[in-house]
C-alpha cells in the first residue's frame, strides 16, 4: 500500500497488476506509462513463477545494467541465495537483451554452423574499430573509423543504411558481406551480429527451444533487430512472453530504437494487451504538466488517468543570467535538505536530489560548481573501465580457454609486432583459409613462437596449482602481480579447474566491468547525482531539477523534435515528489533586445498553465528561502 499524494491508498498489485502476474500463455504486450508500477509487477510475476517451480528458465530482460542488478537483488531476497545461484547458473535471470542473446547463440550455434566458444568484440578495448581497421585496409575504404561504424551498427540493427552513407549499393554490400567473413575469421560477435544470430536460430524450424518465461522491459527502447529477436522467441509455442513499454518514453533513435514497434504489436491479434493507467509514484501536478505536455500527440502511453487539479504548479525558476541558475539550484537543494523530508518521513540525503542537463559539457559544469562553489557533493555517470592489466589477464585466460584468435590478434601488437606486419599475417591467414592461430603456428617468428609457448606452458601446468601460478606470472608481457586475483575478485586457484572455470573466470570479468553491456551506471553513494536528460531514463529521485531548459537547448538542433519533446517528457517524470525547472534570460544580439519568457524552451511555452514562473536575480541569493 503507498498514500498517493491526493491522500487515497494505493493498492499493490491492483486489477491490472495483477491480471500481468498471473498471465500465462499467449504473448502480452503492457503500455505502461511513468509510475505506474511495471518494473515491480514484472518482478513479481518472477517471483509467482519461480516460487511455482524453481526449475522454468525465467528472464527478465531490461535495458540499463543498475535496472537488472536491481531486479537480481529482489529476486534472490525473494526465493533465496541457494535457489536463485542454481537458477543462474543455467540461465540469467536477469540481462540486457545482448546476453540473453549471446545465452542462446552458446546453446544452439550449430544450428547456424559456428562454434559455441565465440567472443564479444569489446567497444571500449578498441575490439570493434580493430575489426573496422582490417575492413578499411583491405577494401581501401577512404571512409573515417567512426563513420563506418555507425554505418554498420545502423544496417546491422535496422536492414538499412544510413541515408547519408556516401558509398553506393554495391559497395555498401562488399562492406557488408566483408565485415562479416572478418567476424566469422576471427570467431566473434558484435552486439547486432548476437541478435542476428539468435534471431536465424529461433528462425529454424528445428529450433525446439526449452519452456521460457520471458518479460522484456522498455520495449520501445529495442532496434528493429531485437524487437524481431522478442517476437521470434514469442512465435515459439513454448514461450510465455510479457512484454512491457511506452512510444510516450521512447529517447534513443540515435540509437536506432523503434519505437512504432510496440505499436505494432498492439495491434497485432496474436497479443493479448493490458494497459496501466494508474501513476503510483507522480505527484498530481507533475502528471498533470506532463500529460500535457505531450497531449495529442496519439502515443498509447498518454493514457494515465486524470486526475483533478489541486492547484499546484510545477516551481520555474527565471534566472537572470546561465550562471545564476547553478546558484538557484544549489540554494534550493540546501533549503529542502534542511527542512525537509523523503516519502518514508526520513532526513533528506543528497542521494534523493537528481539534477538534470541537456548536455554533457553542462553536466560537467554544474557539478564542478555545486562541488566547488557551494560544497554540495555530486556524482556522475560510473562507468566501469577495465584496467590494462586486468585486460591483458582476460585475453590471455581468453586464449587459454579455447583458441581466440581475436585475442591472439591483439597480444600480437602487445607482444611488439608492427601493424603492417600483423595486417600481412592476417591476411596470409585469411588466403590460406587456416585461424590465425594454426598459420602462426607455421611461423618462425620468436615473438610470435615465444607467445604460443607461453600459452602451450600454461595448458600443461593446469593442474598443478603453483607450476600454472609462476607460468602465469612468466607469461610474456603480462606483468601479473599477486594481487591481481583479489582486485577482480577471484582467486588464483579458480583458474586452474579447467574445463569448465576457464569460461567462468572470464564471464566474472566482465559482469565485473560490464564489458557487453553499453550503459553506465550510478554509485550509491550519498552525493547528488548531475546527468543528462537522456541519461535519466529509469532513474527516481525525491526531487529532480530541469536545467537550461531555453529554446537554445531544449529542443537540440538537428535532432527530431518529437523525440526531444519525449526526452523532456521522460525527465519531467523522475520526481516522487517534486521537480524544478530553470531557464536563464539573455540579450539576444539578432533582436537586438533581452529575453525573458522568450527565451524558455517551445515544450515551456506549451505547459504555460502548468509553471508558476519565479524571476530569480543576484539579490534574490541572499534571500534565506525562493519563493515555494
Amino acid at each position: 500500500m503507498k498514500s498517493h499524494d491526493n491522500g487515497a491508498i494505493v493498492p499493490f498489485p491492483n486489477n491490472e497488476q495483477l491480471k500481468i502476474i498471473n498471465h500465462r500463455g499467449r504473448p502480452l504486450v503492457v503500455i505502461a506509462g511513468p509510475g505506474t508500477g511495471k518494473t515491480r509487477t514484472l518482478v513479481e510475476r518472477m517471483i509467482g513463477l519461480l516460487r511455482e517451480n524453481l526449475n522454468r528458465k525465467v528472464s527478465f530482460i531490461t535495458f540499463t545494467r543498475t535496472s537488472r542488478r536491481d531486479t537480481s537483488k529482489k529476486i534472490e531476497n525473494a526465493i533465496g541465495s541457494t535457489a536463485y545461484q542454481e537458477i543462474e547458473s543455467n540461465s540469467p535471470a536477469s540481462s540486457t537483451l545482448h546476453m540473453y542473446a549471446k545465452s542462446l547463440v552458446h546453446h544452439y550455434s550449430y544450428l547456424i554452423g559456428r562454434p559455441s566458444n565465440f567472443s564479444v568484440l569489446i567497444e571500449d578495448k578498441g575490439e570493434k574499430s580493430l575489426v573496422l581497421e582490417d575492413l578499411s585496409t583491405d577494401l581501401d575504404i577512404n571512409i573515417s573509423i567512426l563513420l563506418l561504424g555507425k554505418a554498420l551498427s545502423c544496417v546491422r540493427a535496422t536492414n538499412n543504411w544510413p541515408t547519408d552513407f556516401p558509398l553506393t549499393i554495391e559497395e555498401r554490400d562488399e562492406i557488408s558481406r566483408y565485415y562479416n567473413s572478418l567476424l566469422i575469421f576471427y570467431n566473434t560477435y558484435d552486439m547486432e551480429g548476437l541478435v542476428d544470430a539468435a534471431c536465424k536460430i529461433l528462425s529454424d524450424p528445428s529450433t525446439i527451444v526449452p519452456v521460457i518465461f520471458l518479460q522484456v522491459d522498455e520495449y520501445q527502447d529495442l532496434n528493429p533487430n531485437d524487437q524481431n529477436l522478442v517476437n521470434l522467441t514469442a512465435s515459439h509455442s513454448s514461450s510465455h512472453i510479457v512484454v512491457v513499454g511506452d512510444d510516450a518514453q521512447s529517447i534513443y533513435g540515435f540509437r536506432n530504437a523503434n519505437y512504432q514497434g510496440i505499436r505494432e504489436i498492439w495491434q497485432s491479434h496474436a497479443w493479448d494487451k493490458i494497459s496501466l493507467t494508474e501513476s503510483h509514484r507522480l505527484p498530481i501536478h507533475i502528471q498533470r504538466a506532463a500529460q500535457a505536455l505531450i497531449a495529442n500527440e496519439g502515443y498509447l502511453g498518454c493514457n494515465l488517468q486524470n486526475l483533478p487539479d489541486n492547484g499546484k504548479k510545477l516551481l520555474t525558476l527565471q534566472c537572470t543570467t546561465d550562471k545564476l541558475q547553478i546558484k538557484a539550484v544549489a540554494k534550493k537543494i540546501t533549503e529542502l535538505k534542511a527542512g525537509s523530508r523523503n516519502q518514508k518521513g526520513e532526513a533528506l540525503l543528497y542521494n534523493d536530489f537528481m539534477v538534470l542537463c541537456p548536455t554533457k559539457g553542462f553536466v560537467k559544469t554544474m557539478a564542478k560548481n555545486l562541488e566547488n562553489e557551494f560544497s554540495i557533493p555530486t556524482k556522475l555517470h560510473d562507468k566501469a573501465s577495465i584496467p590494462d592489466d586486468h585486460w591483458r589477464l582476460l585475453l590471455v585466460l581468453r586464449m587459454l580457454n579455447y583458441e581466440d584468435n581475436l585475442a591472439l590478434r591483439q597480444w600480437l601488437s602487445i607482444s611488439g609486432l608492427k601493424k603492417v606486419e600483423i595486417t600481412k599475417i592476417r591476411q596470409d591467414a585469411m588466403q590460406s583459409g587456416k585461424s590465425l592461430f594454426r598459420h602462426c603456428a607455421t611461423l618462425s617468428d620468436s615473438r610470435i613462437c615465444e607467445i604460443l609457448n607461453a600459452i602451450e606452458e600454461l595448458k600443461d601446468s593446469k593442474q598443478d596449482f603453483e607450476k600454472f601460478r609462476v607460468s602465469l606470472k612468466n607469461f610474456p608481457n603480462l606483468l601479473i602481480e599477486d594481487d591481481l586475483f583479489p582486485k577482480v575478485g577471484l582467486t588464483i586457484d579458480e583458474v586452474t579447474r579447467e574445463p569448465r572455470a576457464i569460461g567462468s573466470v572470464i564471464r566474472s570479468i566482465y559482469e565485473k566491468f560490464g564489458l557487453i553491456e553499453s550503459e553506465s551506471e550510478f554509485t550509491e553513494e550519498d552525493k547528488v547525482l548531475v546527468t543528462t536528460l537522456h541519461s535519466a531514463k529509469g532513474l527516481e529521485a525525491e526531487y529532480v531539477f530541469v536545467t537550461r531548459l531555453n529554446f537554445l537547448y531544449v529542443p537540440m538542433a538537428n535532432r527530431d523534435i518529437k523525440e526531444e519533446r519525449r526526452v523532456l517528457y521522460v525527465a519531467l517524470t523522475r520526481a516522487r515528489q517534486d521537480v524544478f525547472l530553470t531557464f536563464y534570460e539573455y540579450y539576444d544580439e539578432v533582436k537586438k533586445r533581452r529575453l525573458y519568457e522568450e527565451a524558455m524552451s517551445p515544450f515551456l511555452h506549451d505547459i504555460r498553465d502548468h509553471l508558476e514562473i519565479n524571476k530569480v536575480k543576484a539579490e534574490d541569493m541572499k534571500v534565506k528561502t525562493l519563493k515555494k
